[in-house]
């Protein structure tokens, strides 16, 4: 068994994130690894410590305002995430 195959039956991030590693040296940027779980976890607790309520997807019993409240947290997450990646933030 190959080294990159092993590696992606370990950890399947790890050959996405060395793509992503190589192709950033290519362009000359940089490449920083950022799990989106962390980063969902970090504002539902902040969401929670402000409203004192933790919020549920509708499949999951919510209310349509949970479920609204947990699509933007997704959404939010999603753009923390890819912020370190902006050229805007690193000038």
């Amino acid at each position: 068994m190959s080294d990159a195959l092993l590696m992606s039956v370990l950890c399947p991030y790890c050959v996405w994130c060395c793509r992503a590693e190589r192709l950033a040296e290519q362009v000359g940027a940089y490449h920083m690894e950022l799990r989106i779980d962390s980063v969902v976890s970090a504002l539902l607790a902040l969401f929670s410590s402000v409203t004192k309520r933790t919020p549920r997807f509708r499949a999951d019993g919510g209310s349509n305002a949970e479920n609204l409240a947990m699509q933007n947290i997704q959404v939010t997450a999603w753009h923390v995430a890819r912020c370190p990646a902006m050229e805007c933030i690193t000038a």
